[in-house]
């Protein structure tokens, strides 16, 4: 059956051509799909099958666009059964070949059905909607084949066929959102039957089917009215048959709810899509959508929508209830969630969106919930390449199933030019995969499985070695606590006594692999904990109250001086002199520490042998035992390579050096031995006797020997690491 729809018309030529098919011994390619009579000829039962279903699969689109998705899927559908046609003709005379290519199973025919059945789309633009509608009219007149001289209906027609009407197969609305300020307008309950109980006691079931039955009905005749007139009298009929049912649902509702739902009748794109309403037969008769696809829009939910109140993209879903919701996270993650919602049980739903919900932060919910929800079948990742040219982002390819999760999902990244026949380069290039967590989901070939084998055998999480790990300094202001070289010359002459509480800082921009550059920035350590005497310091306290109080004190406040919107530093019950956090860590600032930035593409870790150094509130701290082994390891190129693969990344790709990340690195225990000759490799590094290059070979040399990877192994690792592994 996939071979048939994949490559339907090399078998239709090569069955359905008498001299081809005598080439091949008379056998016909496509057996398996139809049954051979006694007398050798085609019993074309097996296709009738598969033609009924093309016929009515139900495809759905929620955020259409420009309508390039059905539209492809009605080509598709559409040249399958030409594919048919030409099987279903074989024993027929030719006459009555003809009148079939003619009418019945013409390609107009054909594509009508398709439209009319099978496709079913929203888009909350109302231009998208208008232009999705124009590409599937302009795909019909294409197909119009009109007879000028057809002497009857038979042998063809004379004047163009009018084009159907497609207001309730392609609606415009917030197709997310299927309530009104938080109600209900119509219950899946009441379309599916799923309730034994009656909607009310004066509104039955009986009363609901006829309401429905009648909108349906209308709903047909809209399809294919030319009318004018009497196409308006059918969409007022419509309107009229849902306002019946959804004024029952909202019975008893404060009128509020009730004039919000009567104004969003008149706009042209609405607050909410009643996906079982708008689209009941679907829901009625087959349960939900057989097939889900699209390209839904890639939005932050933490854009701002409104500047004058503040509110965010994300405002407006965050009550409604999804699980993939995340603050941090983008639109498209929803839409996952909401297509799985509109499929019937066993449906499939395929997505092509930005890559970064396998890995970055804000992708752990939408990971949950497929891994919970869905049946991962295949997830292509095509990384680098670039699929629209109008888009920067790298996206993939995710199709899963309405059912319980397999845990053999088909993982495949496409590193090279895929595209011309992308369903061979799947079959030859995936490997088996279980998404079965909200952990990152990697897509790993077989050499990449034996090294993460390896890894994880011969490491140990850092979680569980004597070591700490703690954030940077966070001030909550860091335009007047993190002050430059002059100024702390200016605050000490001032008053000697602020050399107390001043210290130097690193920025994450400061760390690199192995070293730091001191930007001559300093910070006023003002810890909570400490309980200093701010009148102690005239100097600095002069200093900060030049930024005004109601910028300094920790209350979370809004003021407005000389007019202008002030912010107060979040809510907490330190003094207004003082840093933001109370740390207890505050001895580790002077203790000898690994330091790192959050974010950045390669391994940059400094160790501050002295404690000289307070970190900055965008880098972390590392302080415990086996420090300077342990700064050899995270610099190393194995280290490189496992966070590319295995970490999380910003919104934009960039990799993320988080507490929990760095404490899940496994990392090899090692002898005394050992960690000597790490340490005087380090040393050598530090004193610039050995160059950076020639220091790194020599760690990773002692590295891979540690874990025991193969040369093939070590080759993919720096190879990897050299392309971008991530």
């Amino acid at each position: 059956l996939r071979d048939f729809i994949l490559y339907g018309d090399f078998m239709k030529d090569e069955d359905t051509t008498p001299e081809k098919r005598k080439g091949n011994g008379g056998l016909y390619i496509s057996e398996e799909i139809f049954k051979l009579g006694e007398d050798g000829k085609p019993i074309v039962n097996r296709f009738k099958e598969i033609d009924d279903a093309l016929a009515t699969v139900r495809v759905a689109d929620p955020a259409v666009g420009s309508g390039a998705f059905p539209l492809g899927m009605v080509n598709e559908i559409v040249r399958a059964r030409q594919n048919i046609t030409a099987y279903i003709a074989i024993n027929m005379n030719a006459n009555a070949k003809r009148l079939m290519y003619k009418n019945e199973r013409s390609p107009y025919a054909l594509k009508y059905n398709a439209v009319k059945n099978s496709i079913f789309a929203a888009d909350i633009e109302p231009s998208a909607v208008d232009i999705a509608q124009l590409r599937l009219w302009l795909s019909l007149v294409i197909d119009d084949e009109i007879t000028p001289d057809a002497a009857n209906d038979f042998e063809g027609h004379r004047n163009p066929l009018p084009l159907p009407n497609l207001e309730c197969n392609i609606v415009c609305g917030n197709s997310l959102v299927d309530k009104l300020m938080g109600i209900e307008l119509v219950r899946e309950s009441d379309i599916l039957h799923n309730e034994t109980e009656n909607i009310t006691l004066d509104f039955t079931y009986g009363m609901f089917d006829s309401i429905l039955k009648k909108l349906l009905q209308a709903q047909d005749e809209l399809f294919r009215c030319d009318e004018p007139t009497k196409k308006e009298q059918l969409k007022a009929t419509i309107q009229s048959l849902k306002d019946t049912l959804i004024a029952e649902q909202l019975r008893g509702c404060n009128d509020d709810v009730i004039e919000a739902y009567n104004a969003s009748k008149h706009v042209t794109s609405k607050p909410y899509v009643l996906w079982h309403l708008d689209f009941a037969r679907v829901f009625r008769d087959n349960g939900g959508f057989d097939i889900v696809i699209g390209n839904p829009p890639y939005i932050q939910l933490q854009k701002c929508i409104d500047e004058e109140t503040g509110t965010k993209l994300g405002d407006l879903y965050s009550h409604i209830g999804f699980k993939s919701f995340a603050k941090t996270g983008d639109i498209y993650c929803l839409f996952y969630e909401k297509g799985n919602q509109l499929l019937r049980e066993n449906g499939i739903l395929s997505f092509i969106t930005s890559n970064k919900w396998m890995r970055a932060g804000y992708g752990k919910a939408l990971r949950s919930y497929l891994a919970s929800n869905t049946n991962p079948i295949l997830l292509l990742d095509f990384a680098g390449q670039k699929i629209f040219e109008s888009a920067t982002v790298d996206v993939n390819i995710l199709t899963f199933a309405k059912e319980p999760n397999q845990h053999k999902a088909a993982g495949c990244i496409a590193k090279e030019e895929c595209r011309n026949n992308l369903s061979v380069y799947i079959r030859q290039h995936c490997t088996v995969s279980d998404f079965s967590t909200d952990d990152s989901w990697i897509i790993l070939s077989n050499i990449e499985q034996s090294i993460k084998q390896k890894i994880l055998t011969g490491g140990t999480p850092l979680s569980e070695w004597n070591i700490q790990i703690n954030y940077g300094i966070k001030t909550g202001l860091n335009e007047a606590f993190i002050i430059s070289g002059a100024k702390r010359a200016e605050l000490i002459n001032e008053d000697p006594k602020s050399a107390e509480v001043i210290r130097p800082i690193l920025r994450g921009r400061d760390i690199k692999r192995y070293e730091y550059e001191f930007a001559d920035l300093w910070l006023i350590t003002t810890f909570p904990s400490r309980n200093y005497d701010i009148n102690a310091f005239p100097a600095i306290k002069n200093y900060l109250l030049s930024f005004g109080i109601e910028r300094l004190e920790q209350t979370g406040k809004i003021h407005y001086v000389n007019g202008q919107k002030i912010q107060a530093r979040k809510k907490t019950n330190n003094k207004w002199f003082e840093m933001q956090d109370s740390i207890s860590y505050w001895n580790d600032l002077s203790a000898q520490k690994i330091i790192w930035g959050e974010i950045s593409d390669k391994p940059k870790f400094a160790i501050d042998i002295e404690g000289t150094y307070c970190p900055e509130a965008t880098t972390f701290l590392m302080t415990g035992e086996h420090l300077k082994y342990l700064l050899c390891f995270l610099n190393s190129t194995l280290s490189e390579y496992y966070f590319a693969k295995y970490g999380t990344t910003t919104g934009m790709g960039t990799l993320r050096w988080k507490k929990y990340l760095i404490e899940l690195l496994p990392v090899p225990r090692i002898d005394d031995k050992q960690e000597d000759m790490f340490e005087e490799v380090l040393e050598q590094l530090l004193s610039g006797s050995v160059e950076l290059l020639e220091a790194r070979q020599l760690i990773d040399s002692l590295i891979y020997q540690t874990l025991n990877l193969s040369k093939e192994e070590i080759d993919f690792i720096e190879q990897m690491v050299i392309q971008g592994a991530h």
